[in-house]
């Protein structure tokens, strides 16, 4: 075993110890700040956790040089290989809950569902914002344009009109990370065949999908068209259903908004910096929380409890 695979399982141990001697009964464990603040709040509508020690912790909590959804993971893993999960220290019982983010191609789990890890049905959290957030009032109240510009210009059918904008920069995406085409197209970023507006770039797309395809071929599969079509398709049937948040990153949203809300201010006013955030933190205040799309999300939280109470069932 290398020295930072023992380094690793000694912080995991540390960590284990310290959730054991705290006073939560639910730890939950989310990637970022903002998954933080949607799950936390989202927990405040079950009832049960009225009653329940939660604590809810970012990956950068855990104390190891790496964060995000794979350090989780990992510590997921050893907790799950520990039998520790679910662990008990003295007469108090802690209950670990991992919800993660889906991303492009979703979790690889068993066929039996783990109630100590929960995934996100779209892309990530930011998607449920979008979805089950008001819209209109966000941009409102970032942007300080009046309510009847925003209802005019952000309505029902947005969200699907502005992923169709981007819909083959996420074929592109969902590509090389499927197929581990090596090349500067992720889904970290902006599309780069067209802006925010659906212009396409002059030459941007044939110049990257040629780089992927020698790349591609670099890997001696000879059918680069046959397997972009069957991501292109899969793409394709995912708009169709109205399920393209499974694979269309929910921050892509903000960078469209804030390029359209700045068009619609034009001459009426300096929009604040950094936009796309403040457009995302305002969804956060609107959120139904009684939306059908989070029953799954508020379901594992209320699992995890029932996993303590039956400790202290009579």
């Amino acid at each position: 075993m290398t020295s930072g695979a023992t380094r690793l399982i000694r912080e995991h141990k540390a960590y284990l110890r310290s959730m054991q001697m705290s006073a939560d009964e639910v730890i939950v464990f989310v990637e970022g700040p903002l998954d933080r603040a949607v799950i936390s709040l989202l927990a405040s509508k079950v009832p049960k956790a009225e009653s329940t020690r939660i604590s809810f912790r970012a990956s950068r909590e855990l104390g190891t040089s790496a964060e995000g959804k794979s350090a989780l993971l990992v510590f997921y893993q050893y907790l799950k290989r520990s039998k520790k999960l679910s662990s008990i220290l003295g007469s108090n019982r802690t209950v670990a809950l991992f919800i993660l983010d889906r991303d492009a191609l979703g979790i690889r789990t068993s066929k039996h569902r783990c109630p100590h890890l929960e995934q996100t049905i779209h892309y990530a959290i930011e998607n449920y914002l979008y979805r089950c957030g008001n819209l209109r009032e966000a941009v409102v109240a970032a942007t300080g344009l009046d309510y009847a510009s925003a209802d005019q210009h952000f309505g029902d059918e947005w969200l699907s009109k502005a992923a169709r904008r981007w819909e083959t920069w996420c074929i592109f995406c969902l590509f090389c990370n499927e197929h581990n085409v090596r090349i500067s197209a992720t889904f970290s970023s902006g599309s780069r065949f067209h802006d925010a507006f659906g212009n396409p770039h002059t030459n941007e797309e044939a110049r990257l999908m040629a780089a992927a395809q020698a790349k591609y071929l670099n890997a001696k599969i000879p059918d680069f068209k046959d397997a972009y079509d069957v991501i292109a398709k899969r793409v394709s049937r995912l708009f169709r259903a109205k399920s393209w948040d499974r694979i269309f990153p929910g921050k892509w949203y903000g960078l469209i908004l804030e390029a359209e809300s700045k068009r619609l201010a034009g001459t009426r006013g300096h929009l604040p910096g950094n936009l796309a955030e403040k457009i995302t933190s305002c969804l956060l205040t609107s959120v139904n929380w009684q939306s059908e799309e989070l029953s799954h999300l508020k379901s594992a939280i209320e699992r995890a409890i029932e996993l303590v109470r039956q400790d202290h069932a009579p």
